[in-house]
């Protein structure tokens, strides 16, 4: 990806210019209608920017969102959550719980991933990843949602066996999980 470099007078900085670098050609030309501005090279960038690339503030609004490809790991959402820094859980559509690391963006695999067994994200009050971040890890959202309610009339003493069995699942959990195994 081809990168550009414009250079904005300011008075305000120590270096006395603002330096972005942008990776699409359209941003950049947006920012060269401000007054002063001046597209410039690398190197003059550099020396613009007092010599620390840290100094030069990159502009990814031109940058190409990824297709899925077919391998696109579908799952029924995913969370960043704070005991987990640096990591996104998912739940994939069999209702499992998978970690991976955030950086650097790629396309995630089985093989890419760590079973989670903390509690769930929607417990810990997670927050949802974007789903325009999605194609970023090559993660597809699944389409079913759990929408239907099935209620059933059970006595106490049942409930008290299906409550034992579910051990640390909630009911629904393991409802679903048996209903899988028709």
């Amino acid at each position: 990806m081809k990168e550009f470099f414009v250079s904005v007078p300011k008075k305000s900085l120590a270096s006395g210019y603002s330096v972005t670098r942008f990776f699409g050609e359209e941003d950049m030309q947006k920012c060269l209608s401000e007054p002063g501005a001046e597209q410039i090279d690398h190197e003059t960038a550099l020396k613009r920017a007092g010599g620390n690339p840290d100094e030069i503030v990159s502009h990814y609004l031109g940058v190409h969102v990824p297709k899925l490809n077919q391998n696109a790991l579908t799952i029924s959402g995913a969370w960043y959550i704070e005991s987990l820094p640096g990591y996104i859980v998912a739940e994939l559509e069999d209702g499992a719980l998978i970690s991976f690391s955030i950086s650097p963006y790629r396309e995630i695999t089985l093989d890419d991933t760590a079973i989670y067994e903390g509690q769930h994200p929607r417990k810990l009050h997670g927050v949802p990843v974007p789903t325009s971040l999605y194609p970023y890890y090559n993660l597809d959202k699944s389409n079913e949602s759990l929408s239907e309610v099935i209620r059933v009339r059970v006595s106490p003493s049942e409930l008290e066996h299906v409550r034992a069995a579910a051990g640390n699942k909630s009911l629904s959990e393991f409802v679903r999980a048996w209903i899988r195994t028709l």
